[in-house]
């Protein structure tokens, strides 16, 4: 039986996943990202164990620190367009493109990047750990694959990335002992 808490984080984590889904413009995008992240950090921590705790702050470390990567990829579009709108992102730097992408690759867990969420999955409460796998990470691919539409040279990009990470994740998971853990590498994949 899930308690009131749990549930209410649920909520709160259904309405960023759906908004992430949805946004249409950087900044939108970016809100969603963090309701994501926090209620997922509240969602780890709640067990209130010590592997938890330290994996859940390690979680929210690492989330807000791409997200910092995100802002200053969406601050220099708006500074290049004068606009936080997808549509003109096919005419901003690569640089702003590239800080948009490492941060949302973190997000969605795909490649080298990802690599820091098997451990968290493996340590979080089952429940947890399929929305992570579930939910959090198809957060993180939405904005990925509306970025995509919008700036056409990012497509073929984002289709070797994806096969690399799932090839990446299969050698990984194949070489990990730990159930828990190698399943996440081939789940989230």
């Amino acid at each position: 039986d899930p308690d009131k808490p749990f549930l209410l984080l649920l909520l709160l984590l259904q309405g960023g996943i759906d908004s992430a889904i949805v946004a249409s413009d950087l900044i939108s995008i970016y809100v969603a990202q963090e309701v994501v992240g926090i209620s997922t950090f509240l969602l780890l921590v709640q067990g209130n164990r010590a592997p938890q705790l330290w994996i859940g702050l390690r979680y929210l470390l690492i989330g807000n620190s791409v997200m910092l990567l995100y802002l200053l990829g969406a601050a220099l579009v708006y500074r290049e367009q004068g606009s936080f709108a997808l549509v003109g992102l096919d005419q901003s730097s690569g640089i702003a493109l590239a800080l948009l992408l490492v941060a949302l690759f973190t997000k969605a867990e795909l490649f080298i990047s990802g690599l820091w969420l098997p451990r968290t999955n493996a340590v979080a409460p089952a429940a947890v750990s399929a929305l992570i796998s579930g939910g959090v990470v198809c957060a993180g691919l939405a904005p990925l694959l509306r970025i995509a539409a919008a700036v056409e040279s990012a497509g073929p990009l984002l289709r070797w990335i994806g096969l690399a990470s799932a090839l990446l994740g299969l050698v990984f998971a194949l070489s990990d002992r730990r159930v828990r853990r190698a399943l996440s590498y081939g789940i989230d994949r």
